[in-house]
């Protein structure tokens, strides 16, 4: 049987969280872990072993692809679910202020009615 390697770029706070958090949940739902952040789903499976097997496997998959600045600040929780969540909580605010800092600096942006457009 042939393996398939993905990788995904760790996740260093200077990337893209939307990006890393779509890549991520994709290789986990490759894995067949992507139950592991959703509560319901996770406690519909009545296996203990499996279950456990499930939350372990997607905690390390999301702890390996994180940069060490990152991951110092998340390190302590010991389940996907409470990583994604902590993620979320921390990372979704910065990059949609960085976002709304973006845009309204794109909407701001005026040219200088002295200068000729073909000197710039």
């Amino acid at each position: 049987m042939a393996r398939t390697k993905f990788k995904v770029d760790k996740f260093t706070s200077a990337n893209d969280f939307d990006l890393w958090r779509i890549k991520m949940k994709a290789l986990l739902g490759y894995q067949g872990v992507s139950k592991a952040l959703e509560n319901e789903a996770l406690n519909s499976i009545d296996d203990k072993k499996k279950k456990i097997e499930i939350e372990s496997k997607a905690h390390d998959t999301i702890l390996l692809s994180l940069g060490a600045e990152v991951l110092r600040e998340v390190f302590d929780e010991g389940k996907a679910l409470g990583l994604w969540s902590k993620f979320s909580s921390i990372y979704m605010n910065k990059s949609l202020a960085n976002k709304l800092y973006l845009k309204n600096k794109l909407y701001t942006l005026r040219m200088d009615e002295s200068n000729e457009l073909r000197n710039i």
